[in-house]
């Protein structure tokens, strides 16, 4: 609708403006050839009118204006993405050191499961160990009883 009004707007001006060039031609041609008014009207009817339609025609034109907000709309657009980029890449390089550090904290927890593997390992052996020297010292003992006669005694 807006772009109508500026079609029916530019024609209406063109009309004019032929009108006013037609009169000020036929006017030039009422008065003799060399008086200042029809050389005035001569070149106001073409030249003049024509520039003063363009100069309205410059003064209405907001593409270059319209261009320009574009073009901010677009760097704050690229800023805000430039913004989003270093934020997802500072993102990423956390999740690279947190997932390190989540690497160095199961092999710090591996190693002593693995430890403790070994401890119950070895307290195996400790108790196998203290078991077989309990059993020798009681066939110690009980061959020592019954060498001196204080062994248990049969009914």
């Amino acid at each position: 609708m807006r772009n109508i009004k500026y079609y029916l707007l530019a024609l209406i001006i063109i009309v004019v403006g032929e009108a006013v060039s037609t009169a000020m031609q036929l006017l030039g041609g009422y008065l003799p050839t060399s008086h200042p008014a029809a050389i005035l009207a001569t070149n106001l009817s073409g030249i003049t009118f024509g520039g003063i339609i363009m100069v309205i025609a410059f003064l209405r034109d907001n593409r270059l204006e319209q261009e320009r907000e574009r073009a901010d709309r677009l760097q704050e657009e690229l800023n805000a993405a430039l913004l989003q980029s270093a934020d997802a890449a500072r993102e990423r390089e956390r999740a690279d050191r947190l997932q390190e550090e989540l690497n160095a904290a199961r092999q710090q927890y591996a190693d002593p499961a693995r430890e403790r593997e070994r401890a119950d390992r070895l307290q195996e052996e400790l108790n196998a160990v203290h078991r077989q020297y309990a059993d020798a010292l009681i066939k110690r003992l009980e061959q020592l009883e019954a060498g001196n006669g204080a062994g248990p005694k049969a009914e």
